[in-house]
């Protein structure tokens, strides 16, 4: 298992720094979209980092301090 959510978060760096800050991003077909903090603007350094601090369980104010944009 923890080597499935390393991988995991290995592929979604990689997506999320091939993108550019100002764009929103929505996979067709899968309805995955990574604007995680819903300001309709994607930013690896809080969408991301959204993400990867979920998949090591933080909830709450944990998972969100210092890693939500101003204008979510």
């Amino acid at each position: 298992m923890k080597k499935i959510l390393v991988t995991l978060s290995v592929l979604l760096l990689l997506i999320f720094s091939s993108l550019g800050e100002s764009e929103s991003v929505s996979v067709s077909g899968s309805g995955l979209n990574v604007d995680i903090d819903g300001n309709e603007q994607f930013d690896a350094l809080t969408d991301g980092l959204l993400v990867l601090r979920s998949m090591f369980g933080l909830t709450g104010t944990s998972l969100i301090s210092g890693a939500v944009a101003s204008d979510a």
